[in-house]
């Protein structure tokens, strides 16, 4: 496993747990986590990282439970394959938001359920 992987979960966790008493006292907060399709596309050579981007989402459904009654919302968001280094090209996935507050239609961008 490379740091990048280690990163994916560690800063998500450390950055949430630093701002997390801050958004819980504000009347409307909000935690965007960035994950990936490859948590749930997962392809050969890509294990370390899918593995990384399923842990990031478990952490945000985990922390939507525990703020529910609260008015910190988390969400999770799922871009889709993007131009970069590691995916120098491919095809093009429509990406999704996620989480116990949030969801999208597959021909619609993300819409609050709350």
């Amino acid at each position: 496993m490379c740091i990048r992987d280690s990163i994916n979960v560690t800063a998500t966790w450390r950055l949430i747990r630093s701002v997390a008493p801050l958004l819980l006292k504000s009347d409307a907060g909000r935690a965007v986590i960035l994950s990936s399709s490859a948590a749930h596309k997962c392809k050969p050579f890509w294990g370390p990282y899918s593995a990384s981007k399923a842990a990031v989402e478990a952490l945000a459904r985990t922390w939507a439970g525990e703020t529910q009654r609260t008015a910190l919302r988390i969400t999770s968001v799922d871009p889709g394959a993007t131009r970069t280094a590691p995916v120098p090209a491919g095809p093009t996935w429509r990406g999704r938001a996620h989480s116990s507050l949030t969801t999208a239609a597959p021909d619609a961008g993300p819409s609050s359920t709350r």
